[in-house]
């Protein structure tokens, strides 16, 4: 099964599965409680998908701890973070209720024209220092792009790890921002601890 990639697909099938029907349940449950407390349709449907979730961060770094990042349950885990994410973006784009630029519709083209360009691009670098400029610049700039089509940042950023994921120097590229994933993810949440100061109500509600 592994000879022919059968085991990904498999694993790959079992997190769509898995995820969605957990999503759903999670979400119908959340919703009943959201709108039984008064909140009305829309909200109470953005409430219960991101009740929903899990944490992406805390589960990798826990699978990664015990070595299981690499078995069938660990990609299985992460295929159900990921299609988590996916929902997560688009649950964020319709709240904030932002209209895509017309031009977003070249974005087909442009995929496809960055499926072919992209790996050129890596088979010519060897340099370590070079890799890692090239994976952030592919990460941010595809989100600066999407940004500018009024799409979400992070759907860009998924869509230009997607395009190089099946290269084979991917990996060589995922380590070589592993430290600086290390550093933002340290980041990010010491930025969201200095910005919320949770009032005792807020304490109530996390409580309930």
């Amino acid at each position: 099964a592994r000879r022919y990639g059968l085991q990904d697909a498999s694993s790959c099938g079992v997190g769509l599965l898995a995820g969605g029907a957990h999503l759903l349940m999670s979400t119908a449950l959340f919703v009943i409680i959201a709108q039984f407390l008064g909140l009305s349709l829309k909200e109470a449907l953005v409430w219960g998908v991101l009740l929903g979730f899990s944490s992406t961060v805390l589960a990798a770094k826990t699978l990664e701890g015990s070595g299981a990042l690499s078995t069938y349950y660990g990609r299985v885990a992460i295929g159900i973070l990921i299609l988590q994410d996916v929902v997560a973006i688009a649950v964020m784009a319709v709240a904030s209720d932002a209209q895509p630029s017309l031009a977003a519709l070249l974005l087909v083209p442009a995929a496809l024209m960055f499926r072919w360009l992209l790996p050129l691009i890596i088979d010519r670098i060897y340099n370590d220092e070079l890799q890692l400029l090239l994976a952030v610049l592919v990460a941010l700039g595809a989100a600066e792009a999407f940004h500018y089509l009024n799409l979400s940042g992070e759907l860009g950023a998924i869509l230009a790890g997607a395009l190089v994921a099946r290269h084979q120097k991917s990996e060589q590229l995922g380590h070589r921002l592993w430290a600086l994933k290390e550093i933002l993810l340290v980041a990010f949440f010491v930025g969201i601890g200095l910005q919320v100061s949770p009032s005792q109500e807020d304490w109530a509600i996390a409580s309930v």
